[in-house]
């Protein structure tokens, strides 16, 4: 059995946490206590916690330096910010040449 606690999966998925806590206070201040409120101003406070929370959690992204050590819950989560993306762009070879419609 690993020595990986739920803190260290916590802190690698922070910023996913934050938004999704960020959406049930959002969910409660609109229905729950601004229910009276005009619908314009209820958007606009929704908007403003949702935003700031995205806000809060790209700055924990870029503040707190995340990497996995390899084998880290057997490849299931991997957070590497120098590993470039598997899927590349198509070649020139497979772009070029005449288009045949579907």
């Amino acid at each position: 059995m690993s020595g990986v606690g739920y803190f260290d999966i916590l802190k690698l998925a922070m910023p996913e946490t934050i938004v999704a806590l960020a959406a049930l206070v959002v969910l409660f201040i609109d229905l729950g206590i601004m229910r009276p409120a005009e619908g314009k101003f209820r958007r606009m406070i929704a908007a403003l916690v949702t935003g700031t929370s995205c806000l809060v959690a790209i700055f924990w992204m870029h503040q707190v330096q995340q990497e996995t050590a390899p084998g880290f819950l057997s490849g299931l989560l991997v957070v590497d910010p120098a590993c470039p993306s598997t899927s590349s762009p198509p070649s020139t070879s497979e772009t070029s040449g005449p288009r045949r419609p579907l």
